[in-house]
């Protein structure tokens, strides 16, 4: 009579460290049942592992189980991956135009200042946000930069000089 040998198994996971918002996509390599791998996540590298997929900034882990068969023994292994915020360099940079726009208006101008105010404080939200996608850096920063060009205008400057500084237009009543 002969009887069956469960072949031992062993496995490997990995996965890239991603931009917020980018899809996970964890890789598995085994001896045997690679093609039956299950991937679960958890925020500590021995805590409690689900099937919901990280989708905030952090560091995370992720768990390959291959169940044990008649043919072979089942195994698991750990990984760990970081999610990244997006590159908000162009957002700071549109902040502190505003900022240095805001500056320039004198207090003949309250209105202007204060909605530059409102718009620079929702755009500095949405940098303070690590959990923010690509597309929503890029809307805040369109939105920044469309508000300080609103405020340009109705307060009639220009830009002048390579400084950057800002001056009233002359020839226009404000």
């Amino acid at each position: 009579m002969l009887s069956a040998v469960q072949g031992a198994n062993s496995a490997n996971v990995s996965i890239d460290d991603r931009a917020y918002g980018e899809a996970a996509e964890p890789s598995c390599t085994a001896d045997l049942g690679a093609d039956k791998a299950v991937f679960t996540y958890s925020d500590a590298e021995d805590g409690t592992f689900t099937d919901t997929v990280p989708s905030t900034v952090g560091t995370w882990y992720v768990k390959v189980t291959i169940a044990e068969t008649d043919n072979y023994a089942g195994c698991e292994a750990v990984a760990s991956f970081k999610i990244t915020p997006f590159d908000k360099s162009a957002l700071k940079a549109a902040i502190e135009e505003a900022g240095k726009f805001m500056e320039t208006i004198d207090e003949d101008h309250k209105d202007v200042v204060e909605k530059l105010q409102k718009a620079i404080d929702t755009a500095k939200a949405a940098y303070d946000d690590d959990n923010k996608t690509e597309a929503e850096i890029a809307d805040a920063v369109k939105a920044q930069n469309d508000d300080v060009e609103a405020a340009k205008q109705a307060f009639y400057v220009v830009e002048s000089g390579a400084d950057g500084t800002y001056t009233k237009e002359s020839g226009k009543d404000t």
